[in-house]
């Protein structure tokens, strides 16, 4: 039976990693990047099947483009699985097949700075037109949303789908038709976010999660704070009705070159991180 709460992690691609969240006991929902190479992505799906862990995929495509963003690589057309085979890997999981992540950070193009799409670091999301409206601006929204929804689910594979995303925007990308909702913790404010996404999932009857950004939004210094504000936006994101929760990242390593703080998978820091998700996932499987 399904927990009513799934607790897990992200993961980098391949079975092996799936052996090591196991042994290590970081939850039963994994986010991961496609295996490259179609035996091993089934190899990835049937031990999720089998292992019971519930399987997400990472994005295909780059924001706003057709062109496949696995791994950071450009792929040319006919050398990225086919529709087909996202279909034969998907099903081969089965029922802990969970979702494929797309629309990634898509609220953005109501609200960054010009700055930030001129660089590029929002990738090719584009600007909407201007609208007269409320009602005109929510019909562009999502138009937008939908146009890449279903250009994934008709070029790409099936679902079912869900977006990662830290805006108030959920109710707009529930009405475009997106699966499962999934609030990027820790950019914005999580009183506000956690309250809009679980609204827009009640309204529309859809699943919601917590993509929990602590690597890069936990603080500017690795230190005791850090580690409480992580440990905080878990068991906040369950106490607010979360149906999954996982880190994007920080948990298997931290970097940052400015305050020379270095942390690898086995340093005691990293495993202190982690200890947070394996006693997140015990409490969520006995207080059901």
């Amino acid at each position: 039976m399904k927990p009513n709460v799934l607790i897990g992690s992200s993961i980098p691609s391949g079975v092996e990693q799936l052996r090591v969240h196991k042994t290590i006991k970081q939850g039963d929902i994994v986010l991961t990047i496609m295996p490259s190479q179609k035996a091993e992505a089934l190899a990835v799906a049937d031990y999720c099947r089998e292992n019971q862990i519930y399987l997400c995929f990472a994005e295909f495509l780059q924001r706003g483009d057709s062109k496949i963003r696995t791994y950071g690589e450009e792929y040319s057309p006919g050398r990225f699985y086919s529709r087909a085979d996202v279909k034969e890997i998907i099903d081969a999981a089965g029922e802990y097949f969970y979702a494929r992540v797309c629309l990634g950070e898509i609220g953005g193009v109501l609200y960054w700075p010009k700055a930030y799409t001129i660089n590029r670091r929002a990738q090719n999301w584009e600007n909407l037109p201007a609208c007269e409206t409320v009602a005109e601006a929510q019909s562009a929204y999502v138009a937008y949303c939908k146009k890449w929804l279903d250009y994934d689910r008709t070029k790409m594979g099936p679902g079912p789908i869900m977006t990662v995303d830290s805006s108030l925007l959920s109710k707009y990308q529930a009405m475009a038709g997106i699966d499962k909702l999934c609030l990027e913790v820790m950019p914005g404010d999580p009183h506000l976010m956690h309250a809009s996404i679980r609204g827009a999932a009640r309204t529309f009857d859809k699943p919601w999660g917590a993509h929990i950004a602590m690597q890069c939004y936990g603080g500017v210094c690795f230190d005791e704070l850090w580690q409480k504000r992580w440990r905080t936006s878990v068991f906040y994101s369950y106490i607010t009705g979360a149906d999954f929760i996982y880190p994007e990242s920080g948990h298997y390593g931290y970097g940052n070159d400015e305050r020379r703080q270095e942390y690898d998978f086995a340093s005691k820091e990293m495993k202190r991180v982690r200890r947070v998700i394996r006693e997140a996932w015990q409490f969520a499987r006995i207080h059901q």
